[in-house]
This record gives C-alpha cells, structure tokens and sequence, in this order.
C-alpha cells in the first residue's frame, strides 16, 4: 500500500480538522485516498504537506531592518512588505467607501424614479384612454365643422335680415315722404278752394 498508513480518522486528528474536511481535501484532490474493505486510508506525504501549508499561512516574519514587516500572501504564496499591505488595505477602504457612496447614491435616484414611475402609473389609471382621446377629438372637430356652418348661415341670415331692413326703412321713407306730399297737396286744394 507503500504510503497509505493513516486512515481518515487519524489524518483528521492529525491536522486538527473534522472527518468531513478530509473528506473535501479528499474530493478536491488535495490528498490523495484508497480503500481497503471499508476504510480509506489517506497518503502520508500530503497529509505533511497540508499541515505545513496550514501551520505557515500567514505567518509573519521579521528581517534584519526591525521596521520592515513581511507578510506571506494567501493568493500568490509570496512574502510582501506590511506597509505595502497597509497601504492596498486603505486604498481598498477608500475605493469600498467611494463605491458604496455611488451605489447609495443610485439606489435614491432608483428609488425616485420607482416612485415616479407609480405617480404615472396611478395617473395614467385615472385618466382616459388613447382611444377614447381621439374619439372625443373627432368628435370636438366634427363640432366645429357643423358650428362653422351655423355660423355662415347665420352670418348669410343676418345679411339679408340686414338688406330686408334697409329696404324696408327705404320704403317707409318713400312712404313718408308720399304722404307729407300728399298732406301738403290736400292743404294746397283745400286752402286754395276756402
């Protein structure tokens, strides 16, 4: 079985995890694993390799300079000076807190915006529809048309009625004058037989 001493149990307690992490070191290849009957038994050297990675991660080391810290990055498996972490970290918050500002910002203007777009939504439930809209300016401009109409013939009317008073006004003009004519004749013929 050449490498494959410690069980899963003993891998466990070993590296200080539960069966179920070996379990998913197991699954994700990170160990590798055989099965005699109903027992697994997991190989030595990855068991050593993974309690080394998991003892060193983050591990801080200080060099010769007492001012200068470094720090083994979990993502690239390299030393990296404090400060330098120190500074990504605050230009980290800076950026963080500059994007949550934006992003608030365009949560009140959605949020604005969500209420606007319901005003409309409730106006436009209370108001009427297109097709009612044109039907009732159909019905506007057929007015207009036959009230244009009504007003030439009325406007038509009123000149005649105009043109009819005018001659009568002539006529009783004519009329009187007729009978101050014949009022004086009759005066003349009366006063002249006296």
């Amino acid at each position: 079985m050449g490498n494959y001493k410690l069980t899963r149990k003993e891998a466990a307690e070993s590296l200080n995890m539960s069966m179920r992490s070996i379990d998913r070191y197991i699954k994700a290849g990170k160990l590798r694993a055989k099965k005699k009957g109903k027992i697994v038994y997991v190989h030595g050297d990855d068991v050593s390799n993974i309690w080394w990675d998991t003892k060193s991660k983050n591990h801080i080391i200080i060099t010769d300079s007492p001012k200068t810290e470094y720090v083994e990055s979990s993502s690239s498996k390299k030393l990296v000076k404090k400060n330098d972490v120190d500074k990504l970290t605050k230009t980290f918050d800076s950026v963080y807190s500059d994007l949550r500002t934006q992003i608030d910002k365009k949560d009140e203007i959605i949020q604005k915006l969500s209420i606007q777009v319901w005003r409309a939504d409730e106006q436009m439930k209370h108001s009427i529809s297109v097709s009612e809209h044109n039907k009732s300016q159909m019905l506007l401009e057929e007015s207009r048309g036959h009230i244009t109409a009504q007003m030439s013939t009325l406007n038509e009317d009123k000149k005649s009625l105009e043109e009819e008073l005018k001659n009568e006004k002539f006529d009783k003009r004519v009329l009187i004058v007729f009978v101050f004519i014949l009022l004086a004749v009759s005066a003349y013929f009366f006063f002249k037989n006296v």
